[in-house]
């Protein structure tokens, strides 16, 4: 197969991981927010609202649970990987290892998008609008909380973070999972116990006189 074919064919995985990161991602994040929907309404209450002020935490444990489902379920059927079983060292070339690459850069185009939104661009304006501390505080730390009772409204000071850190951190967490080892929890499994090889069987020889020792027979 020529290189281009292969090039075609590894892009096509990696926009296939994305919508299967977006998709069970936004599904994985729906079901943590609402899981304290199941438990009495006073500490319903109070673990929704710690849900939606610590919502990037959320984000990214999220999103590393979808990497190592969707990682797992590749590799057992053998869609969407470079090789069943890749090395350390191939590890990189895996399309879901770029995923958290394609949102970074996304990130850096919201990172424009702000720039260009708060550009002064008055000739009376003393200074200008564009700082870091206001940078940092747009794309993360204003104290964002995501409202309990209107989840699809986000407030008009986290629309950066919750659009762009939100979603990066997630796919962050997606793609991490394609680093970590396979078979963490092979170690609990009990082995099944392993037939007897036979190695030292003992046989007696009819023919053999009295008083000698027996044969050992090495398989």
């Amino acid at each position: 197969m020529s290189s281009s074919a292969n090039a075609a064919k590894w892009t096509g995985k990696l926009l296939l991981h994305i919508s299967l990161f977006f998709t069970f991602w936004m599904l994985a994040s729906g079901l943590i927010h609402g899981a304290p929907g199941i438990l009495p309404e006073s500490e319903a209450d109070m673990l929704e609202r710690l849900f939606a002020q610590h919502f990037l935490v959320i984000s990214i444990l999220a999103g590393l649970a979808t990497g190592l489902f969707i990682r797992d379920l590749c590799h057992q059927t053998g869609l969407l990987t470079a090789s069943p079983h890749p090395s350390n060292s191939g590890l990189w070339r895996e399309p879901q290892a770029w995923v958290g690459i394609v949102f970074l850069c996304i990130f850096l185009l919201g990172i424009v998008l702000w720039v260009e939104e708060n550009r002064n661009k008055s000739v009376f304006a003393a200074s200008s609008g564009i700082t870091t501390s206001g940078l940092i505080n747009s794309f993360y730390g204003s104290s964002c909380t995501l409202p309990t009772s209107k989840p699809t409204y986000f407030p008009g000071n986290c629309l950066y973070e919750t659009l762009f850190t939100n979603t990066l951190l997630g796919a962050v967490g997606y793609s991490a999972a394609n680093f970590m080892p396979t078979g963490l929890f092979s170690h609990f499994r009990k082995s099944p116990p392993q037939p007897s090889t036979g190695d030292n069987e003992v046989t007696f020889d009819m023919d053999q006189p009295s008083g000698k020792e027996p044969r050992h027979n090495s398989l």
